[in-house]
């Protein structure tokens, strides 16, 4: 039991002070994932807040002073034992548990202090290890029922007017048209918070990735529309299904986008002063009340206002989110930490004129938060405040 409990404390040392192999920190994550228990113990010494609470307790006292503490701690359970009639065996097992976490608690404790005394980091440094996004979004119907995706099984979902929903294995939204005839037309609404994405086959084979924080409204079914028609807020990947007689429109609040049959990705935030639309295959119009553009494959359209720009477009930055990564070329801070505060479900604040830095790099949005934020950190630029989900981004000391 203890050389287990010393072996994890050292294991959470060693990934806050950065020297675990990767076989060590594959050992932590399994142990984390093991139980909600092993979680909340992990958590309780990676989370800012609490961290502040224990080093404000361990701060004032030596380490002798600590163990003095804990013993006293043992005393009482010891009273407690004392009172009972006969000392059973499970008791004296229980005793030892007890024992056990509280020198495991001591260790880690005063380890971590001696960690944060050697790399002289204040406490107001440590990283919250928050975790990236996942799959997950929530469904719509049209008779106003809501799902949670994340929360349902595999298989039907439901069916409306002829036309069956199903979530896939890999985690997908497919709609199929069971009845005979022309299934009639309802509207769906598939929304992602920050920190999930989704993916979308409608019943005309073309598919649909969404990104975090963004909301795609759509028919059930194109069987009796003229035109394939469906409105976007956020950012979305589309690759959509050729049909020459049946043109697919995706309408957002700056533009229109009409295609017959493509690959383009479209950005249409709306804290975001432009809408960008990047084309990868096919042909696309953009259009708007005062302008039309024609975009090629490796093209971009900026929509500004009433203004539309077509510029060569940047394709691994604009399908950085769909390819795990997060791309900025010489971007200003405050526009790259506004992907990562989508993915990692985070509040981004700015000092000392912060926002307006310029970066060029990228990151992987499968790490943790700490690992995207020591990008950053180490070009000797910024530092960051962690509490809780808020990070505030200051001049480096």
């Amino acid at each position: 039991m203890l050389d287990q409990e010393f072996n994890i404390s050292k294991l959470i040392l060693g990934e806050l002070n950065k020297t675990l192999s990767a076989s060590e920190q594959a050992q932590l994550n399994s142990w984390v994932e093991t139980s909600k228990a092993n979680s909340d113990f992990y958590a309780q010494f990676t989370d800012q807040a609490s961290l502040k609470s224990k080093f404000s307790a361990y701060r004032q006292n030596e380490e002798n002073k600590v163990w003095i503490k804990i013993q006293a701690e043992l005393s009482k359970s010891q009273v407690k034992t004392s009172k009972r009639l006969f000392f059973s065996k499970k008791n004296g097992i229980r005793q030892r548990i007890a024992i056990a976490a509280a020198i495991t608690s001591f260790f880690l404790a005063t380890g971590l202090w001696f960690w944060i005394s050697s790399t002289r980091i204040d406490q107001k440094h440590f990283y919250s290890n928050i975790k990236p996004g996942t799959q997950g979004a929530t469904l719509t119907l049209s008779s106003g029922k809501t799902i949670k995706l994340s929360a349902e099984s595999n298989g039907k979902l439901a069916e409306e007017s002829g036309v069956k929903i199903t979530k896939s294995i890999g985690g997908e939204i497919s709609y199929e048209i069971t009845g005979k005839g022309q299934a009639s037309i309802g509207y769906n609404t598939l929304s992602t918070s920050n920190g999930e994405t989704y993916k979308l086959s409608l019943p005309d084979g073309s598919r649909i990735w969404l990104n975090a924080a963004s909301t795609l409204i759509y028919p059930t079914s194109f069987s009796s529309a003229i035109k394939r028609q469906v409105k976007l807020m956020g950012e979305a990947y589309f690759e959509i299904a050729k049909d020459k007689t049946h043109p697919f429109i995706v309408e957002t609040n700056s533009q229109r986008v009409e295609v017959l049959g493509t690959h383009f990705n479209i950005s249409a935030y709306q804290d975001e002063p432009l809408t960008k639309t990047t084309l990868m295959e096919g042909s696309v119009r953009i259009s708007n009340p005062s302008q039309s553009q024609l975009l090629k494959p490796g093209e971009q359209a900026i929509v500004n206002g009433r203004d539309i720009a077509v510029v060569p477009g940047d394709l691994e930055e604009a399908l950085d989110w769909k390819n795990g990564k997060i791309v900025f070329n010489d971007e200003t801070l405050s526009t790259i930490m506004k992907k990562i505060s989508r993915w990692y479900d985070v509040e981004v604040i700015y000092r000392e004129g912060t926002d307006k830095l310029i970066y060029q790099g990228s990151v992987s949005r499968t790490s943790k938060i700490s690992s995207v934020l020591n990008f950053f950190r180490d070009t000797e630029t910024v530092d960051f405040i962690i509490q809780g989900r808020q990070i505030t981004v200051i001049r480096k000391e």
